[in-house]
Formats: structure tokens, sequence, C-alpha cells
């Protein structure tokens, strides 16, 4: 397309030309009136080819010149099928962008090979998208302690750590998640510091209590609904122990180790230590439930972590 729009005139010449010739050739020995006929012809079909260059010209022009002249955000995207030393079809592409805003380049591509009745056909469909620094996609909503909490916690990092305020107080260090825990979601935190007067350590679970629905208990055993707790290595719902000897011992836990909950899409309850699942602990869940984290006893600080 490009070539026709900068090289339109003689473009049209050359057809021209050719066109001449070709009317001359088949008039040759023929009287007049034909050559008449034919110069008819001639012009004609030159008005006729004209008319089509120009308008691939200007179909050139506008859907690929002036884009390229006014465009400040470019993407290419260049694509090579053919068939392989066994006959069967492969595509190969590369994109490139021009635009620095642009953190990243999405590309959905399907191909069909049709089998016709004068061969094959290959389709290739798809969608780019480039994602921009600021544009509407959004941002991973990362967990967070909400600051309603035990009187014995003390909330830092933009609510992502936790310290005990009295670290030989062995209670009162209950803390819920921001928001509710999605489904499949891990609510993970890592065990940065550990005491050594007391026997027990942590414990981690989820509740259907919000934030600003109950007042937050010394320690969530004592909550005899709606929550199903992780301690020593034993599953607590509603402060009566369900599930004994389920799991690794969280009072051997060691500083660095993680400890994480998760309600599955089916809602089975699973806890994990160190990104390892224990298994089922209780099935049923309700759809909303918070994330919970106690500093318990030994466990005196400890710091969300990220899905990886």
């Amino acid at each position: 397309m490009g070539y026709f729009c900068q090289r339109d005139k003689a473009f049209e010449k050359t057809l021209c030309e050719i066109v001449r010739s070709f009317l001359r050739s088949k008039a040759s020995g023929k009287d007049r009136d034909t050559l008449a006929s034919m110069n008819i012809l001639y012009i004609v079909l030159s008005f006729l080819l004209i008319v089509a260059v120009h308008a691939i010209a200007e179909d050139a022009s506008d859907s690929t010149c002036e884009a390229r002249a006014s465009s400040t955000q470019t993407l290419n995207l260049f694509i090579n099928s053919k068939k392989d030393e066994a006959g069967e079809w492969f595509t190969t592409f590369h994109a490139s962008k021009t635009d620095p805003r642009m953190t990243n380049i999405k590309l959905n591509m399907t191909q069909t090979v049709y089998q016709c009745s004068n061969g094959q056909a290959v389709h290739i469909k798809g969608v780019i998208r480039g994602d921009t620094a600021n544009g509407t996609a959004q941002s991973f909503d990362r967990l967070t302690f909400h600051p309603k909490c035990g009187i014995n916690a003390a909330i830092s990092d933009d609510g992502r750590s936790v310290q005990k305020i009295r670290v030989d107080e062995a209670l009162n260090g209950v803390l819920l998640t921001h928001r509710p825990l999605k489904r499949n979601e891990l609510f993970e935190v890592r065990l940065d510091k550990k005491g050594t007067k007391f026997n027990y350590c942590l414990g981690i679970g989820v509740t259907t209590y919000t934030p600003e629905s109950f007042t937050i208990p010394d320690h969530m055993y004592n909550l005899k609904s709606g929550n199903w707790m992780m301690y020593h290595n034993h599953v607590y719902t509603n402060g009566a122990e369900s599930t004994k000897n389920y799991g690794r011992n969280f009072n051997e836990l060691k500083v660095g180790d993680r400890v994480g909950v998760m309600v599955n899409k089916l809602g089975t309850l699973h806890f994990y230590v160190n990104g390892e699942d224990q298994g089922p602990a209780a099935s049923n869940l309700p759809s909303t439930v918070h994330g919970v984290f106690e500093l318990y006893y030994n466990a005196i600080k400890g710091t969300i972590v990220d899905p990886s």
C-alpha cells in the first residue's frame, strides 16, 4: 500500500503503456473502425485503472500514512506463518512497542487451519492490549491488619506487621484482616520474633465476625461462635477442639517460619505451614470470612506475606 502512495504517477503511466501496447498488438491489421473501437476501450480501461490506483493510494494514506504521522503510541506485531518439514502449519510472531508509558503487552492469538476444496486456508485472529502505568487495571488488593485489634498489639508497616507491646503478656494479641478473604486466597503470616517464656506460640484462622461488629476478645478460643482457629497442632471450632493432632505443631515454629489459612472455592478450610498444605480442617464454611492472626504466648512479632 505504501508503494502505491508514493509512486502512483509512475504506476499510472506504466499501466497506461501496457494497455496501449496490448490494444495496438490486437488491432494490427484491423480497419480504422476497429482501431477506433479499441482506442475507446483503451480510454475506458485507463480511466478505471487510474481511479483504482487513486483509491488504493488514498486508502493507504488514510489508514497508514496519516496514522503513523499522528500516533504517539505505536505497537507493531509481526506474524509469519509457514509449513514445517512435516507439512504442519506453524506461526511465529513478535511485538514491539514505542509508548514509554506502556508496562506490558498482552497478546491472545488463535490459529486455525481449514481444509478447503482447493487447498488449505490459515486463519489467524487475536487481541493485543497494552497495559499502561496509569491505565484502568485494578491494582492488587494486598491484605493488611485492620486497625481495630487486641490491646496488646501494635500495628506497623502500613498495616502489614504487628508486634506485642508487653512481651511478657500471653494474650490480647488478636487481629483481623482489613477485608474478607477471597475464596482460594491464602492469608499467610511470617513469624518475625519469638520469645521463650511460655510453651505455646501463635494462632491463625478465620471468623465470620467483622472488626466493627464485635469487641475484640483477649483470646479467640474464648469466642464461642463464628470462628475456626488452629493452635498448637489442633483445630478449634467455636472454641471447642474439633480436630486433634491435625498438622505441624505451631509451638515448634522458628523465626522465619510461615503459617497460613485458606478457604477454597468449595468452602473447605485448609491450614498451611511454610507453604505446605496441612490438609482439610473443616467444610461448608460461610462465603464471607475474615482472616485472624493471634500473637499468642511466645509469638512477639509477625508480618503478612504476599502470595508468591
